[in-house]
């Protein structure tokens, strides 16, 4: 399962990295922005949002031979919204029709007695789009062209920083980590900045790790130009090494707030594309972090894959794996947040 929410709305005066708003009056409206509320293109896919208060709260998207199993249901009953639209992804039409229609009967025994409407059921072929739910006959029996890319709202996305992969694998790629053919120089590299920093106090390292943070963050921007203006390999690698120890990394994770964890999670990405695999386990978790606070639930979900294959007794991947698992929403991470930075001295 997939899931991701939709950020706070900004302020009136929103800076670089605030939240961006996008207004689905619309189906196509909002077929053209689900790709970037899910940060890919989906395929053979079955999508819900969870609405609340006419704003998108959750979007959830299913293989479409898996959504039977995991139940949109169970999502509706956690997260009580007052609306669900549901959509199918699928080549096939008639198979897609039988997969909206399975989870419209699940939603009719439950959640639909309860007093959440079922705003709209859409089945998307790839070129053509229908709603099932439409009963006034405003809608082609033939379909509506389906060209997200070619609507407005896409490029206002675009615009905006958003960003839509051509799939789920190419957000998978991203958190992949250098290709092996680089990994013996940036072991050399390790082995070198390493002796320097095993001759440092865990304090000196934790002051260090904070100020790294700190002066690198302004220099990030939260679209995914950032790379450029990133640290370089031996800076990252250097961060990869101090958040080795988990009191270190911790004062990572406290640094991450919601407002700004797009900048976190650019820096974590960077660290993490130059991080060999025996040191990838805790930037990781810092870019599941950061995604997780701002709302990525398809990043974060990508963050766990790798984890569980890496170390899967990892216990801060566990943790996070628990969160994906759950759909567990952004504004949780304020708590465990202001929590861990009591622990850390970090307040006041």
């Amino acid at each position: 399962m997939t899931t991701s929410y939709l950020p706070p709305v900004p302020p009136s005066d929103p800076g670089p990295g605030a939240p961006v708003r996008l207004t689905a009056r619309r189906p196509a409206d909002l077929l053209a922005a689900v790709p970037f509320l899910l940060g890919f293109h989906p395929e053979e896919s079955l999508v819900a949002l969870l609405l609340q208060a006419g704003r998108v709260l959750l979007t959830a998207r299913y293989d479409l031979g898996d959504h039977a199993e995991a139940g949109v249901a169970d999502l509706v009953e956690q997260h009580a919204p007052s609306g669900v639209v549901l959509v199918a992804y699928c080549a096939d039409a008639v198979r897609g029709r039988a997969a909206l229609q399975e989870e419209v009967d699940r939603l009719d025994r439950s959640a639909l007695d309860a007093g959440v409407e079922l705003v709209d059921v859409l089945l998307v072929d790839g070129r053509r789009w229908w709603s099932l739910a439409c009963t006034s006959g405003c809608c082609p029996s033939e379909g509506s062209p389906y060209e997200p890319g070619e609507h407005p709202l896409s490029a206002e996305a675009v615009w905006a920083g958003l960003v839509a992969r051509p799939d789920r694998a190419a957000v998978v790629a991203t958190v992949a980590g250098p290709a092996e053919e680089d990994w013996p120089d940036l072991r050399r590299r390790v082995r070198r900045i390493a002796a320097g920093l095993d001759r440092r106090t865990r304090t000196d390292r934790q002051d260090a790790l904070g100020r790294a943070v700190v002066a690198a963050l302004p220099r990030l921007d939260a679209a995914d130009g950032a790379r450029a203006a990133g640290p370089g390999d031996d800076a990252c690698l250097e961060l990869a090494l101090l958040v080795r120890d988990t009191l270190v990394r911790d004062v990572a994770c406290a640094l991450v707030t919601r407002e700004d964890a797009r900048r976190h999670l650019a820096l974590w990405q960077e660290v993490l594309a130059r991080t060999p695999p025996e040191l990838a386990a805790a930037p990781l978790c810092l870019v599941g972090v950061s995604a997780w606070a701002g709302g990525n639930g398809t990043l974060l979900n990508a963050c766990c894959e790798r984890l569980g294959e890496l170390d899967p007794t990892y216990p801060m991947g566990r943790l996070l794996t628990d969160v994906s698992r759950r759909a567990l929403p952004p504004a949780w991470w304020d708590a465990l947040a202001d929590g861990l930075r009591r622990d850390l001295g970090l307040q006041g």
